[in-house]
Order: C-alpha cells, then structure tokens, then sequence
C-alpha cells in the first residue's frame, strides 16, 4: 500500500513539474528584424536620390497588423523627401502574399504604446500579413543613407492589442541629410553658357 503511494506521489509530482513546459512550449517570444541597402539613382524622376530597400522578418503572437521604421528628429525638416513605388513593398506568411502601401508620417504614429513622436515610415498590409513571415519594403528619398548601425529599437510592430514590439535594423539608415541642391553661382554658370551656345550658333 505504501508502495503504491509512493508511486502515486511521484506521477504526480511528475506531472506538475512538465506542465509548466507544456504551457509555454507554445509561446512565441515577439520578434521582428530588419536588414537595409540604399543605391543611388542614376536617371529618371528620382536622379541623384537613393532607393531604400529593406527585408523583414516578423514572428509575433498575433497577425501583424502594420509596422513602422522610426527616423531621426530631424527628418521632419521639409526638405527632407521620402516617397513610395506602388506597391511599396509585398510579403509572404502563412496567409500567403499580400502588398503593402507605404506613408511618410512627420509627426510619428499615434497608435504605438506610447506614443511615438519622431517622424517615421509606416507600411501598411493590403490583406491579412500573418503573425509571422517576411518582407521586401522600400522608398525613394533625397535622404542620404549612413551605415552606422545596428539601429537598435527603430523598427515597430504593431499586432493587435498586444504591446508593440520593437527590433533593430542594420545596413543603411536615413542620415537626415540631404542630396545638396546646385550653388547658386552653378546654376548662373549653366545658365550663362547656355546662353553662349544658343548665341554662338545663331552667329554661324
């Protein structure tokens, strides 16, 4: 009898010590993550600016609902320019893939907890991106990129109700400072040897 007890009080104290295990063999501990290039532009609408691109990697404990990139102060500045290709980025999960659109906020995104005031980069899901899968996201600015990183805390996702979950970025990074307009002085030079060739030819 004496036995028997022993062996009961041993399965169950077996029990008890496995279900803190079980319980959190399914817990996901939030994660997102990010990796960045910028390449100048050689021709076109944007010449002279750079194109950002960045690859996400997302596992939360609910469906991504947005994330966000979090700049530098000065970024607000007016001239500082960031735009978007349509899509602005796509990714895949579970769910599939899905587009997303993306918005220059100067002012920060009041959703976050807190609230987050600097200016940043929100993209946005077309459909449902899933808790957890990847990404390719870029944009357009006359921002020139520094390489200083990893930028720890800049990247935010938001899921849901659950607190957001911040994670770093390494590669390039908005500086805040922009592609320089010409002098001046160079465009008055351009301007007056245009003038010198359009009168030399009527001349001839």
């Amino acid at each position: 009898m004496k036995r028997k007890r022993a062996v009961s009080i041993f399965f169950l104290m077996g029990v008890i010590c496995l279900y803190p295990a079980v319980s959190f063999a399914g817990v996901v501990t939030p994660d997102i993550s990010g990796t960045s290039t910028a390449t100048e532009v050689p021709d076109g609408q944007y010449e002279g600016w750079f194109y950002y691109q960045i690859q996400i990697d997302w596992n939360l404990d609910k469906a991504l609902s947005h994330w966000d990139l979090i700049l530098k102060p000065g970024c607000a500045e007016d001239d500082h320019l960031i735009t978007f290709g349509s899509p602005a980025g796509s990714s895949t999960s579970d769910s599939g893939m899905i587009f997303w659109l993306g918005f220059f906020e100067k002012t920060g995104d009041k959703s976050l907890d807190p609230d987050v005031t600097e200016p940043l980069i929100k993209y946005e899901p077309s459909g449902e991106p899933g808790s957890s899968g990847s990404g390719t996201f870029s944009f357009y600015s006359n921002i020139i990129p520094e390489y200083q990183g990893p930028y720890l805390d800049v990247l935010v996702a938001k899921a849901g109700n659950s607190p957001d979950t911040y994670g770093s970025l390494t590669g390039a990074y908005p500086s805040c400072s922009v592609v320089p307009a010409p002098e001046p002085a160079t465009i008055v030079l351009l301007g007056s040897g245009l003038l010198l060739l359009i009168g030399g030819k009527r001349i001839r």
